[in-house]
């Protein structure tokens, strides 16, 4: 598949659009990086974001600057790094008012605040992006939220913040 989206890349590309280039290049990097190619993949992301910068198309923005925190985490640079990309990325999706990414990427960094022992701050920016949806709570992400949620909250004992 992914020589397949190289070459339709490629013959798209040629043609001069730039339209939604930041999208297909965000496609292409997700698929680099289930084929366990981080580099490439960063490279797509670092491609599509300079577009965003150049052109001002900043639909998949945020999705851009989750994958690239979570990137370097599959690259294993620090968790610090991935946090500030994560956050950029939360910020982003608030300020474009897209609550359906914004809640991805609370996702995201959500589960990257727990892992280093953040817990309480986590179930903070679920719950924070979770309250901003206004429809399709029944859907893929809003579930898997709730689900997080859910663990996390069964784990706290009494004092926890």
């Amino acid at each position: 598949g992914l020589a397949a989206m190289a070459q339709g890349h490629a013959m798209w590309a040629a043609t001069g659009a730039v339209v939604t280039l930041p999208f297909y290049l965000a496609l292409q990097a997700e698929g680099l990086a289930l084929a366990g190619q981080t580099v490439l993949a960063q490279d797509r992301v670092d491609q599509a974001l300079a577009l965003i910068a150049r052109h001002g198309e900043r639909y998949y923005q945020p999705e851009l600057l989750r994958l690239k925190g979570a990137l370097l985490l599959q690259g294993g640079a620090p968790a610090d790094a991935a946090e500030r990309w994560l956050q950029e990325s939360l910020a982003c999706a608030r300020d474009l008012q897209m609550p359906g990414r914004a809640l991805k990427a609370a996702i995201a960094l959500a589960r990257l605040l727990a892992e280093t022992g953040r817990r309480a701050d986590a179930i903070g920016v679920l719950q924070a992006a979770l309250a901003a949806l206004t429809e399709g709570r029944g859907t893929r992400d809003p579930q898997q939220a709730q689900a997080l949620l859910a663990g996390w909250l069964a784990l706290q004992t009494p004092g926890d913040p």
